[in-house]
């Protein structure tokens, strides 16, 4: 156990470091974001997730989501066309930018959910957190790379998709590379959740 937690400590400090990149402007760091918290969440028939080396599969991590169930009881299962909500972001006058405030609204909910939790709605497509990572790491150069992506992922890395930020000056400037951007927000939730960042010391 003690050494899975080493392996942890590691990956937290490779999120650090990617966080720092991605920070100073470097913002194709997130795609290595989603390799480390693949690394952490993610099982498959053949690697095992640290988590689960860990026997720490429901330890509860940040989200930075809204509950969704709540918004969804007020929709009454309605969806409008164009409806973007649930983001891992926030609009600014600088831009489409991650959350990043520790004293924010959030949650604590258990690392299945989070993993699993539709974070963003947008023309009728539910984005998780798991479907984002496996992408960016799968299909867009985390670990591997792939001539096509999936639609849904194009439609996150598009400009303009998401909308627009309206620039000091009356400039509008389309949003894109979203997914860059709710990654970063990721790492932020991981490196802001004491109960896991708990295991390193174990």
């Amino acid at each position: 156990m003690a050494a899975f937690g080493k392996h942890l400590a590691r990956q937290l400090g490779f999120l650090e470091r990617s966080v720092a990149a991605f920070d100073s402007g470097h913002h194709q760091e997130a795609i290595r974001i989603g390799t480390t918290v693949r690394v952490i969440f993610h099982d498959t028939r053949s690697s095992t997730s640290l988590l689960r080396h860990l026997n720490a599969l429901n330890v509860l991590v940040r989200s930075e989501a809204p509950d969704r169930s709540r918004q969804d009881a007020q929709l009454a299962g309605k969806r409008i066309l164009g409806e973007f909500s649930w983001s891992l972001a926030q609009f600014s006058l600088k831009g489409f930018l991650p959350c990043t405030d520790k004293s924010g609204p959030h949650r604590f909910i258990e690392a299945p959910q989070w993993w699993r939790e539709t974070f963003a709605h947008m023309e009728g497509i539910n984005y998780t957190r798991k479907a984002v990572v496996l992408w960016a790491v799968n299909k867009d150069g985390g670990a591997h790379v792939d001539d096509e992506l999936v639609p849904e992922y194009e439609q996150l890395k598009s400009a303009g998709s998401f909308g627009s930020i309206e620039a000091p000056g009356g400039q509008t400037i389309p949003i894109e590379d979203a997914h860059l951007t709710f990654l970063r927000t990721m790492a932020f939730e991981v490196l802001n959740s004491p109960d896991l960042v708990a295991f390193t010391k174990s």
